[in-house]
Parts: structure tokens; C-alpha cells; sequence
């Protein structure tokens, strides 16, 4: 993690024992990191995890079998998932989901496919009588 305001550096320490590689880097509104990480100990069907460092570089959490697993203002976003290698002339990375993606654990029925989700800002017009 790097902290602008103090210029530092922070290193987060992964499990020991897997090759990680990065699938993907989201930062939520409070500057915590959401980091998706594949397993690729595994050749064909890779594990995936979400960590979640937050803004000083700690670790503050972690969902294994993860696609997205982001917070925001107390709301939970998260979708089972995993990694495999496909596509037939040049091997790509594809996303499997296992469930549909869910928001404070209540099922989104027409997002089954793999998501990747980000927050906005909510906006609030004012209007003048």
C-alpha cells in the first residue's frame, strides 16, 4: 500500500504456500483496497480470494472462493466464484461464478454471470422553491 499523504510504503503479508496473481485492484469510498487474487498452484480450476487492506495497509479481511467481496458504507457486495483457463487460440483467464452476485446477502437474480462491481458516490440534488 502506498500512503500518499506520508509517501510510506506498506507491504501486506499473503498466505504462505500459493502463487498468487492478481486478477483485479478496487478501491472502495473509505480508501480500503479490495484486492482479487487467483491461486495459480492449480492448473486448470484456480481458487480465487478477496482481501480487503485498508487505507494504513492492514489486512482487514479475506473471502475465499471469491469473485467480488467489496463494502461500502456497511453494504456487502460479494459473489461466489472461481478462476479457469479457456479460449482456444491464446489461453485466457475466465471467471466462473458459482452463485449470483448478492448485496447484504440478498440475492441479485439477474446477475449470474460474473460481476465486478464499484461504488459511487451518492448524489443529492437540492432543489430550491
Amino acid at each position: 500500500m502506498l500512503s500518499e499523504v506520508t509517501g510510506t510504503v506498506r507491504a501486506v503479508v499473503l498466505r504462505a504456500g500459493p502463487r498468487w496473481r492478481v486478477r483485479q485492484f478496487v478501491f472502495d469510498p473509505t480508501d480500503t483496497l479490495d484486492a482479487t487474487m487467483i491461486n495459480c498452484t492449480e492448473k486448470s480450476t484456480m481458487r480465487t480470494a478477496v482481501l480487503w487492506v485498508s487505507a494504513t495497509g492492514v489486512l482487514t479481511g479475506e473471502k475465499s472462493g471469491a469473485l467480488v467481496a467489496t463494502a461500502a458504507g456497511g453494504v456487502l457486495a460479494y459473489q461466489d466464484g472461481h478462476i479457469k483457463l479457456g479460449g482456444s487460440e491464446a489461453p485466457i483467464l475466465e471467471e466462473v461464478a458459482s452463485g449470483p452476485l448478492s448485496v447484504n446477502g440478498k440475492p441479485l437474480g439477474a446477475m449470474t454471470t460474473a460481476a465486478t462491481v464499484s461504488w459511487a458516490p451518492w448524489i443529492r440534488r437540492i432543489e430550491q422553491l
